[in-house]
């Protein structure tokens, strides 16, 4: 949430967009700020990908759902390079500025 509020709405719900999100059908506006605490219709498959393109260092591909069918080259995106920006959701020191030392 609090990335969220520094961020602003509109830009982090155009970067959900850039990553493949393309369930998010309404405005940044209609969502509001829960749109950081899951409250979008998204698909499990588009959130799949979503957190596979994370994995894979930011390359991204369209995902094959059958072992037949051709695998294309992943091609980075926008996120490459800015993956040391997420740090671990368990590291204590990293969740401290927004949550303090006693939330673990």
């Amino acid at each position: 949430m609090r990335t969220l509020a520094l961020v602003g709405l509109n830009p982090f719900w155009d970067r959900l967009r850039q990553l493949g999100l393309s369930s998010l059908s309404e405005e940044a506006e209609y969502y509001g700020y829960s749109l950081a605490l899951g409250s979008a219709d998204i698909s499990l498959y588009e959130l799949t990908n979503a957190y596979r393109t994370l994995a894979n260092g930011g390359r991204t591909s369209p995902m094959r759902l059958r072992l037949d069918q051709t695998a294309e080259e992943p091609k980075p995106s926008w996120i490459k390079g800015r993956l040391y920006y997420l740090p671990h959701p368990f590291d204590r020191g990293a969740r401290s500025p927004a949550f303090g030392l006693e939330t673990l």
